[in-house]
């Protein structure tokens, strides 16, 4: 988990203040929240929940805290601090993203655990900790971190219910597929 940390955190600057393609569809409606409270992103193209409304959560605590921002309600000055500076919102959201792909590595040896041995556990957590594409995607703001870590958590409660079926397991895994699908699926 240090080395995919090292790894993802070694460029998550890279192109900044200026975002990739894909950053803006999810950065600009959570800052829109954030600076309006209006929880709707005003676009269901490509939901990633788990990606836009946490990001809202952080601008708006990043906000409060670094900027003595109101605590229970929004500040319309949030949206002129991206203006003048985007690329620091970009990296919160970059941040959280790494948070998601950092994550998934003890499920991908706990998936592998329990399905196999404690070798191909690890052996797969290793090699998932430097795949460069995985690398090169935890590190911009997207949904494919949260949408594999969610995958990978819906697997193992599966693989669990096999084992033990409980209410409590169903529930858990039903919610983890329903974000994973939601990271995944365009609205149409």
């Amino acid at each position: 988990m240090v080395v995919s940390l090292g790894l993802e955190c070694w460029a998550v600057t890279h192109d900044l203040p200026y975002p990739g393609v894909d950053e803006p569809v999810f950065v600009r409606p959570a800052v829109h929240m954030a600076s309006t409270g209006d929880l709707d992103p005003h676009w269901f193209g490509h939901p990633g929940s788990t990606t836009i409304y946490p990001l809202a959560g952080v601008y708006h605590a990043w906000d409060t805290v670094a900027h003595g921002g109101p605590v229970f309600s929004s500040d319309p000055g949030l949206a002129q601090r991206f203006a003048a500076d985007p690329g620091t919102f970009y990296l919160l959201g970059r941040l959280w993203s790494i948070a998601f792909a950092v994550a998934a590595i003890p499920l991908v040896f706990l998936l592998g655990r329990r399905c196999f041995s404690t070798a191909v556990g690890l052996g797969g957590a290793a090699l998932w900790a430097v795949i460069p594409l995985v690398v090169s995607y935890g590190r911009i703001v997207r949904t494919d971190s949260a949408g594999v870590f969610f995958a990978l958590l819906a697997l193992l409660l599966i693989v669990r219910l096999v084992k033990r079926a409980s209410l409590r397991d169903q529930l858990l895994a039903g919610a983890a597929i329903a974000n994973a699908i939601d990271q995944s699926r365009p609205i149409r």
